[in-house]
């Protein structure tokens, strides 16, 4: 009976990436998130919204005083997402990936160029991880 706690995985907490098990890890996120909220998903699968309005003719991004209700609510949920996807990484992982990792560059859509992308990334990340340990870098 313990084993099975031991190797069980929470509903509260997301998937935790420790560097091993990509494509496992990818899988039970993109479970995971859309179970909390399926807007987290497209927030993370389409990347940012940045407000925006018309000043003649032309789109410009809004300041922070001119976000409305809609704005508000879009800003709230990209930061969830955000928060999400860092509370996902290993210390190692997020100390690595904090300054470089944005919702919208990790794009986890998983397109084949989001995937491409998010993947060499990943492989990049595990190098520097595995020269620091070895004391490479």
């Amino acid at each position: 009976m313990s084993n099975m706690m031991s190797e069980g995985q929470s509903i509260w907490k997301p998937p935790y990436f420790n560097g091993r098990k990509y494509d496992e890890w990818k899988e039970r996120m993109i479970v995971y998130i859309k179970s909390i909220d399926y807007k987290l998903w497209l927030v993370i699968k389409n990347g940012p919204t940045i407000p925006t309005k018309l000043v003649d003719n032309e789109e410009v991004q809004k300041s922070e005083d001119e976000y409305d209700e809609e704005d508000m609510k879009n800003l709230e949920l990209e930061a969830k997402a955000k928060n999400i996807l860092y509370c996902a990484l290993s210390p190692e992982f997020f100390e690595i990936f904090s300054d470089t990792f944005k919702v919208n560059q990790a794009n986890m859509g998983w397109s084949s160029k989001a995937n491409d992308r998010f993947t060499n990334s990943y492989k990049r990340t595990v190098r520097q991880y595995n020269g620091l340990k070895s004391g490479s870098i």
